[in-house]
């Protein structure tokens, strides 16, 4: 009777324990969950727009689409954050849609016209702090991109909001810049100097093991982000954006090495770990690219909105070995 009683004092004992851990472990997710963007990159917050539908009629002032180019940039997008500075824009005339040629303008009202947009900037893509590893480094986990000669255009969608980007896509090796701190913002080796005490290491590990899980969080729009470890060995991804329409994943990136891979492939999985049939993108890159280069890329076979909200658990790039 007595060991009987022991081992339910001991079976409560573990099922207490495991209750505790449990809880513990789900605490530190939604605190990590609640840190703010500036928080996890070690820099000042991006910056937001509450309202992007001025001007009703005609071309927006170059201080409006200054405002807007900054609110279109400025955000985390997988597991980056954009940030920009010293941005100036000017506003050029206006020119009618060409469906041909203007094929990266989402919500598009097509009734009214488009207009050219050229200045410079500097911008920042990071990843969130973690001592461990090199590239995110507190205060060294940006990369700086100094883009005098940007070019873009501002349009207007049809939910009556103006949209304006901007890049430039000349840039140079001299106009790279890895390595360097994000802009505004204390590091968190900072704030624990300040502190005159050791940074939380719980919290930098939790961030460590859901920053390095492919698809740990998805972007501005509830998608999934694509796996781009490998891809990034070649390539800094700049952006990436989900084309329904057309069904594709285009991505902006700039070459890192001479004689890069040229075929990658796009793979997207269920929650089982099977590959959706008949979603097998393809991504050709040119050979002549040269490093520093900035490409325009799509993979096809993008699935449908609807697979991607209830379907696709897992997005990863990899090379074609022939």
């Amino acid at each position: 009777m007595t060991k009987q009683i022991n081992k339910r004092r001991l079976s409560s004992l573990l099922a207490t324990i495991t209750m505790v851990l449990t809880f513990g472990a789900f605490s530190a997710t939604v605190a990590q969950e609640k840190k703010s963007a500036g928080e996890r990159y070690g820099s000042r917050e991006p910056q937001t727009c509450a309202d992007k539908k001025a001007p009703a009629k005609g071309a927006p002032t170059a201080a409006l689409a200054l405002k807007y180019v900054i609110c279109e940039i400025e955000k985390v997008s997988g597991q980056y954050l954009y940030l920009v500075e010293n941005v100036k824009v000017e506003v050029g005339g206006g020119r009618p849609y060409n469906p041909n040629a203007d094929i990266n303008v989402p919500e598009i009202d097509v009734k009214f016209p488009i207009y050219s947009i050229r200045g410079s900037l500097t911008k920042y893509q990071c990843h969130a702090e973690d001592a461990r590893f090199t590239h995110s480094a507190p205060g060294k986990n940006c990369t700086r991109y100094e883009e005098p000669k940007a070019k873009g255009d501002c349009y207007k969608t049809t939910f009556g909001d103006w949209r304006c980007y901007m890049t430039d896509l000349s840039n140079l090796n001299e106009n790279y810049f890895p390595g360097v701190p994000p802009p505004g913002g204390t590091t968190a080796a900072n704030k624990a100097a300040a502190n005159d005490k050791p940074a939380d290491t719980k919290n930098t590990k939790q961030i460590a093991r859901t920053e390095d899980e492919p698809n740990a969080d998805k972007d501005e729009n509830g998608f999934l982000k694509p796996d781009f470890s490998e891809m990034e060995k070649y390539y800094d991804i700049i952006r990436y954006e989900y084309d329904f329409n057309l069904r594709r994943l285009n991505i902006v990136g700039k070459m890192k090495k001479a004689n890069n891979p040229n075929t990658w492939l796009v793979d997207f999985y269920d929650a089982d770990g099977a590959r959706l049939s008949s979603n097998n993108g393809t991504i050709l890159i040119g050979l002549d690219s040269s490093v520093g280069q900035v490409v325009k890329v799509y993979s096809n076979n993008l699935p449908t909105e609807k697979q991607m909200r209830d379907e696709v658990k897992r997005i990863v790039v990899t090379r074609k070995i022939d």
